[in-house]
C-alpha cells in the first residue's frame, strides 16, 4: 500500500494551523495584530514547509529546520516582538497551541476518516475568526473599568480604560492624579 501525499492539503492545513497560533500568541500575550502580517507569515511558513518536505530526504532535519528556524521567523515577522522577553513568550504560546491544536487535528482526521479536509478546512477558518473576534473584544471592553474620581470630596464613577499604574503625581503634594476630559464627567 502506497503513501499519497497532496502538497496542497499539507499547504493548506500548515497555513491554518500557522495562522491560529499567531492570532492565539497575539491574543494571549496581548501584541499588536495586523491580520495581513499573520496571514503572510504563515503563509511563507507552510509554504517553507512544503519545500523541505519536498528538498530534504530526512524526516528529523526537516523538523529541527521548522522548529528552530521557520517557527522563530515567522513569530518574529508576523507579531514583531518588542525584546527578547516578548518573543519567548510569544514562541512559547505558539508552541503550546500547535501541540495541542495539532493532537486534536490529528484526533479529528483519525476519527474522521480520509475525507477529513472538509472538516479541518472550516475548523481552522472557525478557529481564526473566533480568534480575531475574542482579540478585538478583548482590546476594546476587555480593559475598560470603573474609575473612581474624587473631587473636592464628592466621588465620581466613570467608565475609564484599565491602567497598570498611574505614574502622574501632584508636583505639589506627590498624590496621583488622573487626567480625564471633560465630557467625560458628568455635571455636578
Amino acid at each position: 500500500m502506497g503513501y499519497v501525499w497532496y502538497a496542497d492539503v499539507y499547504f493548506l492545513v500548515n497555513f491554518l494551523m500557522n495562522a491560529s497560533a499567531l492570532f492565539f500568541a497575539a491574543a494571549l500575550c496581548n501584541g499588536r495584530v495586523s491580520v495581513q502580517r499573520i496571514l503572510l507569515a504563515s503563509a511563507g511558513a507552510s509554504a517553507a514547509r512544503v519545500f523541505l518536505l519536498i528538498l530534504l530526504p530526512g524526516w528529523i532535519g526537516q523538523i529541527l529546520l521548522v522548529h528552530m528556524v521557520v517557527h522563530p521567523l515567522t513569530v518574529y515577522l508576523a507579531l514583531l516582538p518588542d525584546g527578547w522577553r516578548d518573543f519567548l513568550r510569544l514562541m512559547l504560546s505558539v508552541c503550546l497551541l500547535l501541540l495541542v491544536a495539532g493532537g486534536i487535528q490529528e484526533s479529528i482526521w483519525m476519527q474522521a476518516g480520509a475525507a477529513s479536509e472538509t472538516v479541518i478546512l472550516p475548523a481552522g477558518v472557525l478557529a481564526m475568526a473566533m480568534f480575531a473576534v475574542w482579540q478585538f473584544r478583548q482590546r476594546r471592553f476587555g480593559r475598560i473599568c470603573v474609575a473612581e474620581l474624587w473631587l473636592g470630596g464628592e466621588r465620581i464613577c466613570v467608565k475609564a480604560y484599565c491602567d497598570s499604574g498611574n505614574l502622574l503625581r501632584h508636583p505639589e503634594n506627590g498624590k496621583p492624579v488622573s487626567i480625564v476630559d471633560r465630557e467625560a464627567i458628568p455635571p455636578l
